[in-house]
């Protein structure tokens, strides 16, 4: 089952040697209950197809949910595979063992308090504000867009135990820098309407198998 229960916003933007990316920022909408997720990239053009993924974790099935231009609604259903992934302890890539340092400095921010952690490694250093002890989405979330377990997806760096509501990573060599704001967040089950087929035409998709 999902480890957060809510519904969150996420803003993303990126930049490159101090400029801005093209298509930054990007916004992400995400509502979870223990068996189902539903995530919801935002669209810039109102002109451009929509696009929506539906995981049931339940009956394993994944739902790509897609509106058109004309509002027509389809979604492609297809059979959730289950692949085991085995850690071989390289996660964490060239930087290693990242040095973890909670600060005193805390804030509220959308009704929860979280407190300044510094994360830094050999790749870059990461500074966040983080929820203590409330789950993170984030491997959720990975795990319902892949057919793996999610294992070296999660955003949250190791050693931090919550949920990261706003953070800043910089590279070592400061050419890239990412910035990351929950703009929206709920804690709980969202409306069942949220993850509902009404109104789509439903088409089973063949299973595929990538091997072993």
């Amino acid at each position: 089952p999902n480890a957060f229960v809510g519904s969150i916003r996420m803003e993303m933007r990126t930049f490159e040697k101090g400029t801005e990316a093209k298509d930054s920022p990007m916004g992400m909408r995400y509502h979870s209950k223990a068996d189902m997720t539903l995530m919801e990239p935002e669209v810039k053009q109102k002109s451009m197809e929509q696009m929506k993924v539906l995981t049931d974790l339940k009956d394993k099935w994944q739902y790509t949910l897609m509106t058109d231009k004309k509002g027509k609604r389809t979604a492609m259903k297809m059979k959730k595979m289950k692949i085991v992934v085995q850690d071989d302890g390289t996660d964490a890539g060239a930087g290693g063992e990242p040095q973890v340092v909670r600060g005193n400095e805390t804030r509220t921010i959308h009704g929860q308090q979280c407190t300044k952690y510094t994360v830094t490694d050999e790749d870059g250093t990461w500074t966040g504000w983080v929820a203590e002890g409330v789950p993170t989405p984030f491997l959720d979330m990975a795990r319902s867009v892949s057919n793996g377990s999610g294992q070296g997806m999660d955003r949250t760096p190791k050693g931090l135990d919550g949920m990261p509501m706003e953070y800043e990573y910089v590279s070592a060599d400061g050419k890239e820098r990412m910035e990351v704001k929950v703009t929206e967040f709920t804690l709980g089950a969202p409306d069942e309407k949220v993850f509902s087929l009404a109104g789509y035409e439903v088409m089973e998709l063949p299973a595929m198998n990538f091997g072993r």
